[in-house]
C-alpha cells in the first residue's frame, strides 16, 4: 500500500541568492503570439441532446429553448438580493429534500425576502417564470453572491415533505440532486448517492459507471450530471467523459494528440495531461500539458492552456510558454496562471494577458519544477497566491503572500516562515482565512506545525503539531477544517479544540460535502473505505474501493 511520506533533502549551500523580486506592476508581453480570440459563443460547442444525460430534478446547463438567461430585475434600490454563480435549483424549502420548483440560470438575480439561519438558505421572490408560493436557494457562497442582507428577517420554514420512494431501474439507482460520490476501484468507475437529508446519512448501492482500468483522477461537473476521469498507461493518458447514470461514455482527449512544443533537444519525452478543471457552465474542461522524461526522472509543464468541449472539440487557448504550469479559472472565465518565474492574469478568450508578478525560480533540489498554486475567491473578485522564496531548504525559507485583484497591480501582504514546496498555503473559499503545514528546515528538527492565519497572513497561530501532518481542506463555510496524520484525522475550528478520530489506517483523501459533513477515504486492507463523517467524527460507510490510491470526487447541489 502506498502511503504518503514527506522526504526532505539536505543540501549544502554554495552561494547565497539575492533577495527575490517584489511586485512587478508593468506588462511583459508574451514571447509567442497568443491565439486570436474565438468568435462569440463559438469556442465551446454544446453537446447534442443525447450526450448531455439530463436527469430530472437538476437545473439544465445549456440555454433553454424559448427561454433566455436574462437577469431578473431586483426590486428597489438597496433591496436584499442574490445573484447565482451557477445554474441553480430553486426549491420549496431550505434543503435538498424539498421539491424542486424550477431553476435560476447563472447570472440571474432575485430579491431576498427571508432566511433560514439553521441552513443558510435564502427565501427569494419567485422569478416571473416560476409558478410557486415558496422559492428557496442555497446560501453557499460557491452558489450565489448576496447583497444588503443585514435586515433580512427569519422566514417561516415550510413543513418538510415526505420523500417518495425512489423507483429502481435496471440501468441505475443513482439519485440526482442528493449529492454524489464518484470513486475509482480496481473494476472501474463507480458512483454512490448519500442521502444528506437523513441523519446519519443513508446510502444506496454503488452503481458502476465505467469498466475503465488505471483510473487516476476524477472530476465531477459543476452541474452534477457528468464526470470526467483520466486513465494512464506507459504510452498515454486519456481523459474520458461519462454521465452519472453510466451512459454517454466517450474519449475527450488523448495525450498523444497534444503537440510537443519544445522537447529540450531530446525525443525521449511523452506528453501527459497536467492540471484539469471544469468550467463553471459544465460545458467544457480546461487543462494544460506536461512533458515527462521516458528515461530517468523529471517532468516539466509546457505552460500552455487548452479547453475541450463535451463533443471532444479541442481549442488551444494559450500556446506553450504563454499559459501556466498551474492555473485557476473563475466562474466568469477569468484566469490566474503561474509559470516558474511569473504570475499571469488573463481572460479565457486570450484577452487582457498580463504578467502581474515576477519572482525568482525556486530551487527544488530535484528535476521537479515549482509552480505556485493560485486561487480565486468564491466571488471571483480576488485571486490569492503564496510564492515560495528561492531557497526552500534554508532556515530562512518563507512563503510570500499576494492579493491579485481583477484589474490593477498585485499587492504583497506579508511573508510566512517555512518551506511550502510540499505543503502549499490553502485559503478558505471566501479568502478570509488560510492554513498551511509549516516546516522549518534546521538542525533542531522542529516538527511540522499546522498554522492558521488571516487571509492576508496576519495573526499566524500554531494549531497542532505532528509528524507527518497534512492539511486536508476548509469547509465550504470556511469556519472548520480537516487535517490528518499517521492513523488519525481531526476536525478543527479556530479558537476551539480539535475533534480527533483514531484510525486503523491512514487517510487517503478528504472532500467536504456540506459545512457539516465530508467524505473521507481511509486505508483498509488492500483498498479504501469511503465514509461520510460529521463534525463529531461519526462515520457512515458509503463504499469500499479496491485500489492502490484513493481516487474520488464529490458533489452537492
Amino acid at each position: 500500500m502506498i502511503r504518503q511520506r514527506i522526504v526532505w533533502f539536505s543540501i549544502i549551500l554554495l552561494i547565497f541568492t539575492s533577495l527575490a523580486c517584489n511586485a512587478f506592476t508593468g506588462v511583459r508581453e508574451p514571447d509567442l503570439g497568443l491565439p486570436p480570440p474565438p468568435t462569440p459563443n463559438g469556442e465551446i460547442t454544446p453537446a447534442p441532446a443525447e450526450q448531455t444525460g439530463q436527469i430530472d430534478g437538476l437545473a439544465p446547463t445549456a440555454t433553454l429553448i424559448n427561454e433566455t438567461a436574462a437577469t431578473a430585475a431586483v426590486n428597489g434600490a438597496g433591496a436584499a438580493s442574490a445573484t447565482v454563480l451557477i445554474d441553480l435549483n430553486v426549491r420549496r424549502g431550505p434543503a435538498i429534500q424539498y421539491d424542486r420548483v424550477s431553476f435560476m440560470l447563472k447570472g440571474e438575480s432575485a430579491t431576498i425576502i427571508g432566511r433560514d439561519p439553521a441552513t443558510g438558505w435564502w427565501k427569494i421572490e419567485c422569478p416571473p417564470r416560476i409558478e410557486a408560493n415558496e422559492c428557496w436557494i442555497s446560501g453557499g457562497d460557491r452558489y450565489a453572491t448576496v447583497a444588503h442582507t443585514e435586515g433580512v428577517p427569519i422566514a417561516e420554514i415550510p413543513p418538510t415533505p415526505t420523500p417518495p420512494p425512489t423507483p429502481a431501474t435496471a440501468e441505475s439507482n443513482v439519485v440526482a440532486g442528493e449529492g454524489l460520490l464518484v470513486y475509482a476501484s480496481s473494476s472501474g468507475l463507480w458512483a454512490v448517492t448519500p442521502d444528506l437529508a437523513a441523519d446519519p446519512a443513508k446510502v444506496g448501492e454503488p452503481v458502476q459507471l465505467s469498466d475503465s482500468l488505471n483510473i487516476d483522477r476524477i472530476f465531477i461537473a459543476p452541474d452534477g450530471l457528468k464526470a470526467a476521469y483520466t486513465t494512464q498507461t506507459a504510452e498515454k493518458e486519456v481523459l474520458y467523459l461519462v454521465n452519472i447514470d453510466g451512459s454517454g461514455g466517450k474519449i475527450l482527449v488523448n495525450s498523444t494528440f497534444i503537440p510537443i512544443a519544445d522537447s529540450g533537444g531530446t525525443a525521449d519525452v511523452k506528453v501527459r495531461l497536467g492540471q484539469i478543471q471544469w468550467l463553471s457552465d459544465s460545458q467544457a474542461i480546461a487543462f494544460n500539458s506536461t512533458l515527462q522524461n521516458i528515461v530517468g526522472p523529471g517532468s516539466r509543464s509546457q505552460e500552455d492552456l487548452w479547453t475541450v468541449s463535451l463533443n471532444g472539440s479541442l481549442t488551444e487557448r494559450f500556446s506553450a510558454g504563454n499559459g501556466g504550469g498551474a492555473f485557476d479559472v473563475s466562474a466568469d472565465n477569468q484566469l490566474i496562471m503561474s509559470q516558474s518565474d511569473r504570475i499571469i492574469r488573463a481572460s479565457l478568450d486570450g484577452s487582457e494577458w498580463q504578467t502581474i508578478i515576477d519572482f525568482e525560480k525556486v530551487n527544488t533540489a530535484s528535476e521537479w519544477i515549482y509552480y505556485p498554486k493560485p486561487q480565486w475567491t468564491s466571488d471571483g473578485r480576488l485571486a490569492l497566491v503564496a510564492i515560495a522564496s528561492p531557497e526552500q531548504f534554508d532556515e530562512s525559507a518563507e512563503a510570500r503572500l499576494w492579493r491579485i485583484p481583477r484589474s490593477g497591480p498585485a499587492e504583497f501582504t506579508r511573508a510566512l516562515a517555512g518551506n511550502i514546496l510540499f505543503n502549499p498555503v490553502i485559503w478558505s473559499d471566501n479568502g478570509i482565512s488560510l492554513a498551511y503545514v509549516q516546516q522549518i528546515i534546521d538542525s533542531a528538527n522542529i516538527p511540522p506545525a499546522l498554522t492558521l492565519a488571516d487571509g492576508d497572513g496576519a495573526n499566524p497561530t500554531s494549531y497542532a503539531t505532528d509528524n507527518p501532518l497534512r492539511f486536508d481542506g476548509w469547509s465550504p463555510a470556511g469556519d472548520s477544517f480537516i487535517y490528518s496524520g499517521a492513523g488519525f484525522y481531526a476536525v478543527g475550528r479556530s479558537g476551539a479544540a480539535a475533534v480527533t478520530t483514531i484510525l486503523d489506517g491512514d487517510v487517503g483523501a478528504v472532500q467536504w460535502l456540506t459545512p457539516s459533513r465530508f467524505i473521507i477515504a481511509i486505508e483498509s486492507g488492500s483498498g479504501w473505505q469511503m465514509s461520510i463523517s460529521d463534525l463529531a467524527g461519526n462515520l457512515t460507510l458509503l463504499a469500499t474501493a479496491r485500489s492502490d490510491t484513493a481516487q474520488m470526487d464529490v458533489w452537492t447541489p
